[in-house]
């Protein structure tokens, strides 16, 4: 699944990524703010998914985002 991330507010295009086969990503990113979305609606098991969640990543630590059918 293609992810777009970008810093807020957005001083440059988004950075786009691709899940692996096991539907994870690993990326590091300078502290701060930061918007993860969808690039396209995923469909699955008959349901259309899609993305928006804004993480904060705090200098020093390790930020986890989990996105599920919930969020």
């Amino acid at each position: 699944h293609a992810l777009l991330v970008s810093d807020n507010p957005a001083t440059a295009a988004p950075r786009r990524v691709l899940t692996g086969l096991d539907g994870t990503v690993e990326i590091r990113l300078a502290p701060g703010n930061y918007t993860v979305e969808s690039d396209r609606a995923l469909t699955f098991g008959g349901r259309t998914y899609q993305w928006t969640q804004i993480v904060d990543v705090e200098p020093g630590r390790v930020t986890a985002l989990a996105l599920t059918a919930e969020n």
